[in-house]
């Protein structure tokens, strides 16, 4: 690794992108090999440098780490994963579909195969009794996107439940049970819930871009108890490794008390799979996939507008983790500078065998599918492929597995057969089979719906020459909407449902509200 060249292209990097801090450290063969951060805290008053003991909000990192507290209670014999989660609440039922509760398990939950929707609000519950209320007023009333364990679908609100259930069965708080069964073993000692007590360390904030093109420190700290499992950890990159070590090698020091060796191997277990072309998939808390052709299992996270990665290459003896307080349009950067740390440490293995060529079972596959997170695709017969028409842009897709299309270029788009004329994953994401839908006219009345909206993003639209656009603050990404009706619509970034010129529901889930 030349460490020179890599500095000076994360410093570019940052500020290409307007990122006001980061940090990266690399774990190889037991040890920290490399450890730094790079610019500040904050661009206002009282800002210093971050270093590699900066705390950083690391989001759904803590998916992962809630996985491990549930593993360590079934190494116990305290919990089942494959009991069905009315065993351990007997008080609770989802009250738009009772049937399932009694059908879904902890192994679900932690897999994404619930068949729950996502969730997200930053802001919620500041006490103990946050994730109880949580499930009690909010989750209890969910619908479901898919009966449990039929498709992968990510989701908060299920890691959350399983946080849950370890708190009723242990009869002590979730926080309270993640600090003595993962933090203090490994040593985590800069890793908390608990802003009070972040504050007290070195701790970055979160940024704004103004239009002006200068930072300003978002001045509300997010915080909900009740999506803590989910998503509410605040760490250090040094901190992430020595979590990251346990699965690395099980045997180090004192990890054998957290996880045995067993029960390491079954977080990294395919569970269910993502269809995608690095044989994605994705285990209990972890994602899985091929990383220049080795297993590795990761973790992304985000929350407000701090980003975070920590990716595992257990077989190698490799981890890396790398945090920064405004990841818009920066997450394809973070890949640029894992792949550079990772460049004289990863030697590519082979490339697969070739992909068996297209049958005529793909036939029982064309039609149309909509998904609230990935909005509507037809897919049709193609001389060269198959024909794909993803919210009115057309692309040829090629066969990359007996189940997978796959292409890179111009946009990546990889299509899934999880159930043919039923079900089909989008890059990631489920879609159903609907009947045809034709899309409406352009019309000036969608011009009520122009602004910003703000809640779990930052989404700008427009209508300008007979066209609805919205731009995602996160994806760093302007789409083109197509109408289905005068209210709903639909583009790469999902549906959007306008319920009126204020209020929009994006995804079918995240409520934003017009600001501006």
């Amino acid at each position: 690794m030349n460490i020179y060249a890599l500095e000076q292209n994360i410093q570019q990097l940052m500020a290409r992108e307007h990122v006001p801090g980061m940090a990266l450290a690399i774990l190889q063969s037991d040890e920290i090999i490399y450890a730094r951060g790079f610019g500040v805290t904050n661009t206002e008053i009282g800002g210093i440098p971050v270093t590699p003991e900066t705390l950083f909000r690391v989001g759904s990192i803590t998916k992962p780490m809630t996985a491990t507290l549930i593993l360590r209670l079934v190494m116990d014999g305290v919990l089942d994963l494959d009991e069905p989660i009315t065993t351990y609440l007997s008080d609770f039922i989802f009250e738009k579909n009772p049937a399932y509760t009694e059908k879904i398990t902890l192994r679900m939950l932690l897999s994404h195969t619930a068949g729950l929707p996502s969730g997200y609000s930053q802001y919620g519950w500041r006490d103990k009794n946050g994730l109880r209320q949580y499930i009690y007023t909010e989750l209890q009333t969910s619908d479901f996107i898919a009966p449990p364990n039929t498709v992968y679908s990510y989701c908060n609100p299920g890691v959350r439940l399983a946080g849950y259930i370890a708190e009723v069965v242990m009869e002590r708080p979730y926080i309270d049970l993640m600090q003595d069964y993962i933090f203090d073993p490994l040593a985590m000692k800069h890793t908390t819930f608990d802003p009070a007590i972040a504050m007290t360390y070195p701790l970055a904030q979160s940024h704004d871009l103004l239009d002006d093109g200068s930072l300003q420190v978002v001045h509300r700290y997010a915080d909900n108890s009740g999506g803590y499992p989910s998503g509410g950890v605040i760490s250090t990159i040094l901190d992430l490794l020595r979590f990251g070590h346990l699965f690395i090698n099980p045997e180090y020091g004192n990890h054998h008390t957290i996880l045995n060796e067993a029960m390491c191997q079954e977080a990294h277990q395919k569970q269910v799979s993502r269809f995608m072309p690095t044989q994605g998939a994705y285990g209990l808390g972890w994602s899985l996939s091929l990383y220049k052709g080795h297993s590795s299992a990761w973790h992304e996270g985000l929350i407000s507008t701090f980003g975070a990665k920590l990716l595992l290459i257990p077989d190698e003896g490799i981890g890396i983790a790398i945090v920064c307080n405004r990841c818009f349009s920066f997450w394809d950067a973070m890949d640029t500078i894992i792949d550079q740390s990772l460049a004289d440490k990863i030697s590519p293995k082979l490339l697969p065998p070739a992909p068996p060529k297209l049958n005529a079972a793909w036939s029982d596959v064309y039609g149309t599918y909509i998904g609230h997170e990935r909005g509507i695709m037809e897919l049709r017969e193609h001389h060269e492929g198959i024909l794909c028409i993803w919210n009115g842009e057309t692309h040829v897709l090629q066969l990359v597995d007996h189940d997978l299309l796959y292409q890179n270029e111009p946009v990546s788009l990889a299509v899934g057969v999880v159930e043919a004329g039923t079900t089909i994953m989008v890059n990631g994401s489920p879609c159903q089979q609907i009947a045809h839908i034709k899309f409406q006219n352009p019309s000036s009345s969608w011009a009520q719906y122009t602004g910003i909206y703000t809640g779990a993003d930052r989404l700008t639209v427009n209508y300008t020459h007979h066209e609805l656009t919205v731009t995602s603050l996160e994806y760093d990404v302007t789409c083109v909407c197509k109408a289905i009706d005068t209210q709903k619509f639909v583009c790469h970034l999902g549906t959007l449902f306008f319920e009126d010129d204020q209020t929009l529901v994006w995804c079918g889930v995240y409520r934003l509200n017009k600001v501006a």
